[in-house]
Parts: C-alpha cells; structure tokens; sequence
C-alpha cells in the first residue's frame, strides 16, 4: 500500500490547483441547489400557512366579501 509521500511525489502544483477548482464549481453548484430547494420548501409552507389561514393577509371583512362574491355552483 503506497503511503502518502509516495503521491506527494507524483502530484504536480497545476493538477492540485485543477482539482481544487473543480471541486470549487461543484461545490458552488450544489450550494445553488441546495439554496433553490431551501427557498422552494419555504414558499410552499408560507402558501400552505395562507390557504389554511388566509387571515394571516386579508382581513376578516375581506374574506367574508370575497367569498360572498365568489358564484355559486
């Protein structure tokens, strides 16, 4: 089994620098989706706390005329 001298021989400066670029962009980018993921579960539970209590934005008046507007079917 080779020891870690052993690669620190073989590595080169350009292919740790490489590596570490790339590993930077991928990182950035599961950052970025993380981030995305992060806001769309917050947006869907905001949504979800409006629909169950739309009183958290409209005023009691406003629910009662709005729905008084609605047709009926």
């Amino acid at each position: 089994m080779k020891s870690l001298d052993d690669y620190l021989k073989l590595m080169k400066t350009d292919d740790v620098v490489k590596a570490t670029q790339e590993a930077r962009t991928k990182n950035a980018l599961l950052l970025n989706d993380q981030g995305i993921a992060a806001i769309a579960i917050l947006f869907s539970d905001v949504l979800a706390e409006v629909i169950k209590s739309p009183e958290i934005l409209l005023s009691e008046k406003e629910i009662i005329d709005a729905s008084t507007k609605q047709p009926r079917s």
